[in-house]
């Protein structure tokens, strides 16, 4: 049976206190506006409870959501590789909807930020920083004995991911004769660098499709020279699994005229640093239109052109899938022309 107590506040204002008690279950109160609000919350609750479904919500509608992700970043986020949940988990930290209780939470409200964050960031963002609200609630139970609250992203319409880029360093013939490498050029462009670094840091990432943090966290105990290989550890990379990272010649010779540095680090350069640096070379270059991640496309391209195949290509690259690889590796159109016409011995038909 359900009670209804009146309270005067302070300042006049009136609330409706509805209490629930029934055996077997706990003693519920809320507290709400009006009566009625009371009233219909009250038979809800008793409903649940006479048909065995009740599901007691006080501890969502004590929890907010920044609490939340606090315990899901010191005991799930914690034991991932790499720090990219950890900044999303930071950002949602200092928006409004931390602030707002679990049960309190409703698609409109995601829907509401999605909406906001379009004018911003990109869907790959948005979806990066949705994946880890959802995360969250499929884990409540096991994290907070929070049972039974729906997972209110589920049902959100995200903005669709763009095509895969497919930006390559190219030798452009001009109409006037002249031939330009943008290789040539970006190589050239971070040799003029103040950095010391990025020249070999860029002529490395083209040789082992490596991550800019998987360059920069890189250590001498990860290289074995004599073997042409790089070990990196679970810890590094970015899909928290070791790998192998066979290079060539070319990449061998690049670490060998490094110096060695004192905190053992292959290229002692902060992500943030060498991204700067490559985007001041990237300038010199005239390439203002290409990233450092095209970088590890160019290079996964190039391991197919060498006659390597997809699943040697994924060895080094650490792609988990095949679907995954083929947004990397690049194939021109012409190139595939040339291969199956010198096999038809060059007739045009």
């Amino acid at each position: 049976m359900a009670d209804f107590i009146k309270r005067v506040g302070t300042n006049g204002k009136i609330s409706w206190q509805a209490r629930v008690r029934r055996k077997g279950f706990p003693d519920m109160f809320k507290t709400f506006r009006t009566k009625v609000e009371a009233q219909k919350w009250a038979a809800v609750t008793e409903s649940e409870m006479a048909r065995h479904v009740f599901t007691d919500r006080s501890l969502a509608e004590r929890t907010t959501l920044g609490d939340a992700l606090e315990v899901y970043r010191d005991e799930v986020t914690v034991e991932k590789a790499g720090h990219q949940e950890g900044y999303v988990i930071k950002a949602w930290l200092k928006h409004p909807l931390s602030k707002r209780t679990l049960s309190s939470l409703k698609v409109r409200d995601f829907q509401a930020w999605v909406t906001e964050k379009k004018a911003t960031v990109g869907p790959k963002t948005i979806r990066l920083h949705i994946g880890v609200i959802s995360n969250l609630y499929n884990r409540l139970e096991n994290l907070l004995e929070i049972e039974a609250l729906p997972n209110p992203v589920l049902k959100l319409i995200l903005p669709p991911l763009p095509e895969g880029r497919d930006r390559r360093l190219n030798v452009i013939e001009h109409d006037d004769g002249t031939v330009r490498n943008e290789a040539e050029a970006l190589i050239g462009a971070c040799a003029d660098a103040v950095n010391p670094w990025i020249r070999p840091a860029v002529e490395f990432a083209l040789d082992g499709a490596m991550r800019r943090n998987e360059i920069v966290q890189m250590r001498w105990e990860h290289v074995d020279l004599n073997a042409g290989m790089v070990r990196l550890p679970a810890a590094i990379t970015k899909t928290g699994v070791s790998r192998d990272v066979a290079l060539s010649p070319a990449g061998v010779q690049v670490l060998r005229t490094l110096p060695r540095s004192i905190d053992g680090r292959v290229f002692p350069l902060t992500a943030d640093a060498l991204y700067r640096a490559f985007v001041r070379a990237r300038k010199r270059a005239g390439l203002d239109d290409l990233h450092f991640h095209d970088l590890r496309h160019e290079a996964a391209s190039r391991l197919r052109e060498e006659g390597l195949d997809l699943m040697e290509i994924a060895s080094i690259t650490g792609h988990k899938t095949l679907q995954m690889l083929k947004r990397y590796v690049h194939v021109k159109a012409k190139d595939v022309v040339e291969k199956r016409q010198k096999s038809h011995g060059g007739s045009h038909g």
